[in-house]
């Protein structure tokens, strides 16, 4: 795809060197846009790299009623947050917010980027980001197009939630989840 950007770069050179002020400046209000959006509503989103571990749970109790685990997510700089959350019975899924990013971003960013969104069972659901919603994000089922979709595609971005398979909680069980080079996360139990 990079030539079709090359093209569309130099059609955009071209017509914002004859008509400076027609086409110069929404061009460059488009570019100094998409770049701050690309740089604010990404850099709390984590890069994916195959073979590492996005996230750990570790559940402390799991009875008929409840479980009561810890979280562990990656965070940025090598380090790590964990959280403690209470949840229902059942299996346990844990939510990822997959940005797939397209284009010129995909150089400075990496095609694929993630954030731990959700953990959730028996009917409990717990957000893990900190801060709240970020400017890049999924629209939710039955939400319609979000604000956050908008801004993923002005930027070439598309972003999806992805369900790890479900952990069946136990007694100090531990689930590891781990980013394969296909773009899943897969489980390992024990």
């Amino acid at each position: 795809r990079m030539p079709l950007y090359a093209a569309c770069g130099l059609a955009v050179g071209l017509l914002a060197g004859l008509f400076p002020r027609a086409a110069g400046l929404p061009c460059l209000a488009y570019g100094v846009l998409a770049t701050a959006i690309a740089g604010v509503g990404l850099s709390a989103w984590l890069p994916w790299s195959a073979g590492d571990e996005a996230a750990r749970l570790t559940a402390y109790s799991a009875t008929e009623e409840a479980s009561m685990c810890a979280v562990r997510l990656r965070a940025a700089g090598g380090l790590s947050t964990e959280r403690n959350v209470s949840l229902g019975a059942g299996d346990i899924v844990l939510e990822f917010d997959i940005a797939e990013i397209r284009g010129p971003f995909s150089l400075a960013l990496g095609s694929r980027r993630y954030r731990p969104s959700a953990v959730e069972a028996g009917g409990t659901r717990v957000a893990l980001h900190g801060a709240g919603p970020s400017i890049i994000g999924p629209g939710r089922a039955g939400s319609g197009v979000s604000a956050g979709d908008v801004a993923a595609a002005l930027i070439g971005c598309s972003v999806s939630t992805l369900a790890a398979p479900p952990f069946e909680p136990s007694a100090l069980a531990t689930a590891t989840y781990v980013m394969s080079r296909d773009g899943a996360i897969e489980l390992t139990a024990r």
